[in-house]
Formats: C-alpha cells, sequence, structure tokens
C-alpha cells in the first residue's frame, strides 16, 4: 500500500525518554515509554494494550482486530415543543424540562431562556466541568467554584453575531501555593472544552482566587 499521499491524523502522543532524534536508537531498546491516546479515541483502542511493533508489521494485526480506526462519536440529543407566542419547551429524556423562546431583543420574554444564553451557559458550564476534570487529573482539591459568564454580539454585515465570551470563574482553594497551578488550570480548561473549541468568537477567562479560612 502506497502511503506517500495518505492524510493521517494524530490518535495520542508517545512520552519518551528520548528528547531528541538524535537520543533514540535506530532499531529501538528496551526502553519502556508511555502513550497517552487522546480521549475521543480511547474506546476504540480497549484491549490493545498487548501490541507490539513485531505483530503489526508481519500480520497487520491491528488491522485484523480492530479493523479502520475511527474516533468514537458521541450524540447529544434534545427535542423542542412550540407552546404559544415566542414560547418553547426544551427537553430530554432523564433531564427537567426547560422554558425557553426568543430573548427580550428579539420579541421575547426575560424569563425565557434564549438560544443565546443557553449558548453562552453551555461554554460557562464546559469551562467548569473540564476544569474539574484536569484537577482530578492533577490530585487536586477546590474549596469552591463559581463563575459569571457575559456573550457580547454585535452587528456584522447586518447580522448579529457573538464577538466575544467573557467568563469570571471565582476559585476559593484552601492552600495558598497551588494558586498559580489553578490559574494555570483554569486557562487550560479554556483551551480543552470541547464547547469552545467548536465555535468561532474567542473566550475570555478572567480568573479570581480566594484563599478559604
Amino acid at each position: 500500500m502506497d502511503l506517500r499521499n495518505s492524510t493521517f491524523k494524530p490518535i495520542g502522543i508517545v512520552h519518551s525518554l528520548y528528547k531528541t532524534k538524535s537520543e533514540a536508537p535506530h532499531q529501538g531498546d528496551e526502553t519502556i515509554s508511555k502513550i497517552e491516546i487522546f480521549p475521543e479515541f480511547v474506546e476504540g483502542l480497549k484491549g490493545i494494550e498487548g501490541f507490539s511493533q513485531k505483530k503489526i508489521k508481519k500480520g497487520g494485526w491491528l488491522a485484523k482486530k480492530y479493523g479502520n480506526l475511527q474516533p468514537r462519536i458521541y450524540e447529544f440529543e434534545s427535542n423542542l415543543n412550540f407552546i404559544a407566542g415566542k414560547q418553547f419547551i426544551l427537553y430530554s429524556s432523564d433531564k427537567p424540562d426547560i422554558i425557553s423562546g426568543c430573548a427580550p431583543e428579539f420579541g421575547g420574554r426575560k424569563e425565557f431562556w434564549s438560544p443565546q444564553h443557553l449558548f453562552v451557559a453551555a461554554i460557562e458550564l464546559c469551562l467548569a466541568t473540564t476544569f474539574l476534570w484536569l484537577l482530578e487529573k492533577e490530585n487536586l482539591i477546590i474549596a469552591a467554584y463559581r463563575s459569571h459568564a457575559v456573550g457580547r454580539a454585535h452587528l456584522k454585515n447586518k447580522d448579529f453575531v457573538f464577538s466575544e465570551i467573557l467568563i469570571k470563574p471565582i476559585i476559593t482553594i484552601c492552600e495558598k501555593n497551588i494558586k498559580e497551578k489553578i490559574l494555570n488550570l483554569i486557562q487550560e480548561a479554556g483551551q480543552e472544552c470541547m464547547i469552545s473549541k467548536s465555535i468561532i468568537c474567542p473566550i475570555l477567562i478572567e480568573p479570581e482566587i480566594e484563599i478559604s479560612d
């Protein structure tokens, strides 16, 4: 098979003891390296822990056992029922209903969860949950977390579009010595959040750290 014109997508990172190409042996040795698989590929690679380069070369072992490796696809469903005027009920299985509709700026009522509010809230919540995931990876604990988010929209080519999302997390910690680590992790969460990576407008994160008594 000619791979010269093929397009490859990375599925993970090899963490090697060798820092430069010149340090690595040409034929390999007994050094053990750590392979980090990106989360979206983990499910499809279950049971692969015992593979070796030899098995791949000789028998196409990976191709025979797993076929073409593809990332797992997650589906998130919602349903909508029209009520009256500009009001809807947004619902999904095993979740409470949400009264939704147009924002007041577009003829709706202030108590509606509008598409614009839900958009901003989705980014705000995704930041928080991604941050908690990073905390677990680092074995860190916080005392409290709350945040405020604002989405700013403006006219562009006769259409309103979001120009930026500003999120201000307030994070309470018990140990002063983890403050810088926490600040780095909340910014990293903004880069790793699935929702923020799926949109165009910039997301600004302005965290505030409080020290618990």
